[in-house]
This record gives C-alpha cells, sequence and structure tokens, in this order.
C-alpha cells in the first residue's frame, strides 16, 4: 500500500492540523492516510488522533477498490478522528473495514466533513466493524461512476455493514445517482452479505438530518449472498 501518512501499529500519536494531498497519486492502492492494512495482519493501531486536517484523494474515470482517502483497518480500536475535511476518492473517503481475522471498534468519528464526488463518502463494512460512533459530521457524496466491472455503483453518503455503532447529528446528503442499478442505494444504507457483515444489528441510529438523496434516503439492503443473515434490528 502507497500512504502520504501511515499508523500501521502505532498507538498514542497526535496529528493536527496537517495538509495531505494524494490527487497526483498515480499507482492503483495509493491511499492518503491509513490506520492499518485492509489485507494486512492485525496489528493494531490504536488510541491515536487525526485533527484539524484536510486530506484530499485521487479520482478518476472508474472506481479502484483499494484506493480511499482515509483507511481504518484491521484491529485499529480507540482512535479519534476530529474536525477533518476528508475528499475525494476512486473508492470511498473514509472506509473503515477488515478483511483479516479481527476488524475496527471502538473508533469515534466526529465533527469531519467528509465529502466524495466520485463514489461513496463513508463506508463501514467488510467483516462488520462494531462499537463505533459516527457523531456530528457533514457526509455527502454525489459520484456513481462505473467500477471494474460494467455495472453502475453509486455513491452512497453512507453505506455501513456492522454491529452496535451510533449515528448521532449527522448531515447525510447527495447519496446515490438517478440512474444506479438499485434504487435501495442512495443516503444511508444498512446493508449484509457480499464483502459485508453477516449481521447488521443492534445499531442506533438518531437525530440525524438526511436530505437531497438521490435513491433512497434510509435502505436497508441484503446483497443475498450470506444464509442466515440478521438485520434491522436496532433504533432508527
Amino acid at each position: 500500500y502507497i500512504a502520504l501518512g501511515n499508523f500501521t501499529n502505532a498507538q498514542y500519536n497526535v496529528v493536527n492540523s496537517v495538509y495531505l494531498d494524494g490527487s497526483t497519486q498515480t499507482a492503483k492502492g495509493g491511499n492518503v492516510f491509513l490506520f492499518n492494512y485492509l489485507y494486512g495482519t492485525d496489528t493494531e493501531s490504536k488510541h491515536n488522533v487525526l485533527s484539524n486536517s484536510y486530506l484530499v484523494g485521487r479520482i478518476g474515470s472508474k472506481t479502484q477498490y483499494t484506493e480511499d482517502t482515509l483507511l481504518i483497518a484491521a484491529n485499529a480500536h480507540h482512535n479519534l478522528i476530529d474536525g477533518n475535511t476528508i475528499l475525494n476518492a476512486r473508492h470511498v473517503a473514509l472506509n473503515v473495514g477488515s478483511f483479516t481475522a479481527s476488524v475496527p471498534h471502538h473508533n469515534l468519528i466526529r465533527n469531519n466533513t467528509i465529502s466524495n464526488s466520485e463514489h461513496t463518502a463513508l463506508q463501514l463494512y467488510n467483516k462488520g466493524p462494531f462499537l463505533n460512533v459516527v457523531e456530528g459530521n457533514y457526509i455527502s457524496a454525489s459520484g456513481g461512476k462505473p467500477v471494474e466491472s460494467t455495472t453502475t455503483n453509486p455513491g452512497n453518503a453512507i453505506e455501513y455493514s456492522g454491529s452496535e455503532s451510533i449515528f448521532r447529528f449527522n448531515v447525510i446528503t447527495k447519496g446515490g445517482t438517478t440512474d444506479n442499478d438499485n434504487p435501495a442505494l442512495g443516503g444511508f444504507v444498512l446493508s449484509v452479505g457480499g464483502e459485508g457483515s453477516r449481521n447488521a444489528m443492534h445499531n442506533r441510529i438518531y437525530n440525524n438530518t438526511i436530505v437531497k438523496n438521490n435513491g433512497t434516503p434510509i435502505g436497508v439492503l441484503d446483497f443475498g449472498t450470506t444464509s442466515g443473515a440478521t438485520m434491522g434490528r436496532g433504533i432508527f
């Protein structure tokens, strides 16, 4: 993985008021900042702070699944992402998830502007991140560029597949596209199956403003690839 900032296995660090511009990176897999590797070993990135900073990623003609602006992966926990501007990615502006045995948990994402003109703004997805808090953010995605396959994959404002997390006091807007393949996608999408979690349970989603999204403002989606999936238990 290429990254301008790398907190892999980092502990008790503070990064404040930095500007990182990854818009000119040319290699596939170029993240701007990462807390552990999505496919890497189960290292711990914990008790770190990224605050009051400006991170901008790379966009292009097709979505690349490995190009995020900020990635929080593997066993990353008790990290604070506060007051940042996180913009633009060929995949996700802020991606919280993992393909390892451990997944991110107990992270606080607070008071950020998270926006992606190309694809998804905020995703907590791969393998079921849990016990994370997302509050007071402005979350916007207006993209819908084709993925590496030929299907249309709209830019959701939030895609979430996990459990026991809190989403509150956020503004969620401009997600989805008018011509997407699945109208359940759009603003806030709670999903299971695919590359996501088997269960999406016991979440609390309240006091959010969800406005001006294409597709469904709040969608509940089962990709149909996970037998015995359980979802939707919680408070909206």
